[in-house]
């Protein structure tokens, strides 16, 4: 398990809000791992399929794009291990 950093606040109706603070590194790595998922995905004139270098792609998609993709696999990830964490049921 990575090390973060979880608190938690009791709200009305048996409900809790999670603050959940991961290392740097985290949305770098899930960065790099969204690149190479849609580097396969994307076609990028002047390349073939999974060969444009990330600033190439970045700047076809849109860095909001790649951003988005990262994010997507990243929260539920660390959601899960805040749950873990925190023993949440």
């Amino acid at each position: 398990m990575r090390s973060m950093k979880v608190t938690t606040e009791t709200l009305e109706d048996s409900q809790v809000a999670l603050n959940i603070e991961a290392e740097a590194g985290e949305l770098s790595k899930a960065m790099d791992d969204a690149y190479r998922r849609l580097v396969n995905k994307v076609s990028v004139p002047g390349f073939r399929r999974g060969k444009a270098p990330r600033l190439i792609l970045e700047q076809h998609i849109g860095k909001g794009a790649l951003l988005e993709e990262a994010l997507e696999e990243l929260i539920p990830r660390l959601y899960s291990e805040a749950i873990d964490l925190q023993k949440i049921e």
